[in-house]
């Protein structure tokens, strides 16, 4: 993987829990990219992440995906 960077798009906190919508970039040293939209709930305890859950898309890029293997 030649780079990868993210931007927050949205974000909230309520006592104890972060949500946020993200968006990563990923570019392959062939060139190709892929973008995921990821939703992402964090739970703190003591300031800190103890529990994280995840749910991500693939905006564009899934050929990109593949070849890192990391999906089918």
């Amino acid at each position: 993987m030649k780079q990868i960077s993210f931007i927050v798009t949205k974000a909230a906190k309520t006592g104890n829990t972060i949500s946020d919508r993200h968006v990563v970039t990923l570019e392959l040293f062939d060139g190709s990219k892929a973008m995921i939209e990821v939703i992402q709930i964090s739970y703190l305890k003591d300031n800190k992440i103890y529990e994280i859950h995840e749910l991500s898309r693939i905006l564009h890029g899934k050929d990109a995906l593949q070849k890192l293997k990391l999906i089918d």
